[in-house]
């Protein structure tokens, strides 16, 4: 190679290799700072569309865990609510009847019973009302959309289940709180009834009438009283929806986060950068950067030797 003071050959090179590892140099102190090494399009075009792709399911199903979330806190609160009703129903109002259905109570003593009757009756009634989650309710005249705050129509909502927007219905609150109650409305005011005869406590408690017939509703001081098997009947109707609308918003809950798991472990296979492997490159990177300088110095001393000549 002839020795040149216009083309110095040797700096090109060296100024070539100083620029490519100035160029890699960057590329991974840019992984290190941002942990990834998908960070952008320019890193890797493909990989970085999947990437988002990904992220956008995450985040849609994030979305859709948080309502699922409020629609699971509500159905617990209601089927609480409703299965305290059912205890009461077993434990209590079915001994209070059966002790009203006895004949041969003294008036005192019949009354006493009405009243611990009436009592109870005001106790599911108020334990259905309150059945709410958040201000919202799903059973009554007042029940309202947990996500929109709007009242039902139909007696069902539907809540999102899923990134791709598919929904579920929740038809448990077909059956209102109106439906549960031992009044035909659960408004109705039960103060009126003063003493229930033994008749009317056997039709309750039974659900037929004198002559044997079926009956769902008996009329007690001018206040029509759903039987205890219909009311029973609605109660476990209503736990058996609820119930299953419950099951299935905790798996699909469960489901939605072991998918969010398995996704976010694939983006991290897919971007992340492995730190403790680009830090050794970033180290010697800049061992490289160092011996690329001076190389580039020497390079750029030679023609001094040519000048040294002409001395």
């Amino acid at each position: 190679m002839a020795n040149s003071v216009i083309t110095n050959s040797g700096a090109k090179v060296a100024l070539q290799s100083l620029n490519k590892i100035n160029e890699q140099l960057d590329t991974t102190q840019k992984k290190v700072s941002t942990g990834y090494k998908v960070s952008d399009a320019k890193d890797d075009g493909a990989a970085y569309a999947v990437a988002q792709k990904v992220r956008a399911d995450v985040s849609g199903l994030n979305s859709a865990n948080d309502q699922l979330g409020g629609v699971n806190g509500l159905l617990t609160s209601t089927l609480k609510a409703v299965d305290t009703v059912s205890t009461t129903l077993v434990n209590d109002v079915s001994t209070v009847l059966t002790k009203l259905s006895d004949a041969n109570l003294d008036e005192e003593t019949r009354n006493q019973y009405t009243e611990q009757f009436k009592s109870l009756v005001t106790r599911m009634n108020t334990t259905l009302q309150d059945a709410s989650y958040n201000g919202t309710r799903l059973l009554g005249s007042t029940a309202t959309d947990p996500l929109t705050g709007a009242a039902f129509e139909g007696g069902s909502m539907e809540v999102t289940r899923n990134e791709k927007g598919q929904s579920y219905t929740v038809n448990s609150t077909a059956t209102s709180a109106d439906n549960l109650s031992f009044t035909d409305d659960i408004a109705t005011d039960i103060t009126g009834i003063t003493t229930m005869s033994a008749d009317e406590a056997k039709q309750l408690l039974q659900g037929v009438d004198n002559t044997g017939a079926a009956v769902t509703s008996v009329t007690v001081g001018g206040v029509a009283l759903k039987t205890f098997t219909q009311l029973s009947s609605d109660v476990n109707t209503t736990s058996n929806a609820l119930g299953n609308d419950s099951k299935f918003i905790s798996s699909q809950l469960t489901y939605n986060s072991a998918r969010i798991d398995a996704m976010e472990e694939g983006l991290g296979s897919l971007v992340d950068a492995d730190l403790a492997k680009e830090s050794a490159r970033l180290t010697a990177l800049q061992t490289q950067q160092q011996l690329a300088t001076t190389s580039l110095s020497t390079a750029n001393s030679a023609p001094e030797v040519l000048l040294s000549l002409f001395r």
